[in-house]
């Protein structure tokens, strides 16, 4: 197979130059209208980012103190990061984390704007090689612009799709770059023309090394991109953590048909994470309680660090 499967993003330094160390006027008002006005928390912000896309660059800080790069076009969501200490979905974040130990590699498939990321290369220092998977071009780029002047040599970043399969889709972004997905949340939904590579195509490529843990969150796309990568969960049994929620209906399958698929590849235990980080073991008699991440992992609960 071709060595040139899928290529890194790659940044020069005039690129990252562009960007702001300081916050501008503009980005202040939108987290500060974010944080304290009653509505429009997530909408006066993406217009705020809108009215500035060409002259918003600047970084925010994450929990660990790195630099994130700002993408206007989703700047909802980094002054939401930015007003909640740093992080998203960090019950997430901290369960991957501790699934981590030096030598490791992570796979951050569907990084959006790539806080996880950023945030997991900052605590590891280069001990625990980090992929980023992130298919909206914007996005890609301002997290290996983020990669760059952070200096973290151990992320990669790549704007690419996966999927079941090699091959063409297209990526349906709506008002909320964060549920940009393969299939479209609502009907103005722009569309991207993107590559689509499955993860046993990359093992097979030799061009990234096999994860000791995958975070997915891929609205829906989910399914998809693992049976993409039956041979890797197979042989490699990495611990799992996914989003499974009410994007399942709109590609046509339910919770209970990505539990099945994972466990015919290995001897997995499930786990719902909790808000607080507290895994509780997933039964068919809870099978649809109303938690939208799930660890899938061939350990046992007693094995697992925990809050």
């Amino acid at each position: 197979m071709s060595a040139n499967l899928i290529t890194p993003v790659h940044v020069e330094a005039s690129e990252a130059a562009q960007w702001q160390s300081a916050h501008s006027i503009a980005f202040d008002a939108a987290r500060l209208w974010n944080k304290y006005a009653p509505r429009g928390k997530g909408a006066v912000p993406r217009l705020i980012g809108k009215l500035f896309e060409n002259r918003l660059k600047v970084f925010i800080t994450t929990a660990g103190g790195a630099r994130l790069a700002v993408t206007p076009s989703s700047l909802d969501v980094y002054v939401h990061i930015s007003n909640h200490g740093g992080l998203w979905n960090e019950h997430v974040f901290q369960t991957c984390a501790s699934l981590l130990i030096p030598g490791d590699v992570f796979w951050d498939v569907g990084a959006n704007v790539g806080v996880m990321s950023i945030e997991m290369a900052k605590r590891f220092q280069g001990r625990v090689q980090v992929y980023s998977f992130e298919p909206q071009p914007v996005l890609s780029r301002a997290i290996a612009i983020s990669a760059f002047v952070n200096r973290f040599g151990s992320l990669t970043v790549y704007d690419v799709m996966l999927g079941e399969m090699d091959g063409e889709t297209e990526l349906f972004v709506g008002s909320h770059g964060i549920h940009a997905s393969a299939r479209p949340r609502e009907n103005r939904s722009r569309r991207i023309a993107r590559r689509v590579v499955a993860i046993d195509s990359l093992m097979q490529s030799g061009e990234v090394m096999p994860p000791n843990v995958i975070k997915m969150d891929i609205e829906g796309g989910e399914l998809s991109a693992l049976r993409g990568a039956r041979l890797l969960i197979s042989k490699h049994k990495p611990h799992i953590v996914f989003e499974a929620d009410e994007n399942m209906k709109r590609f046509g399958y339910e919770r209970e048909d990505v539990l099945r698929f994972l466990a015919a590849c290995a001897s997995y235990n499930f786990y719902f994470i909790q808000q607080n980080g507290a895994l509780i073991p997933l039964t068919s008699s809870n099978l649809n309680a109303p938690y939208s991440d799930i660890l899938a992992t061939t350990r046992l609960l007693a094995d697992l660090v925990q809050p």
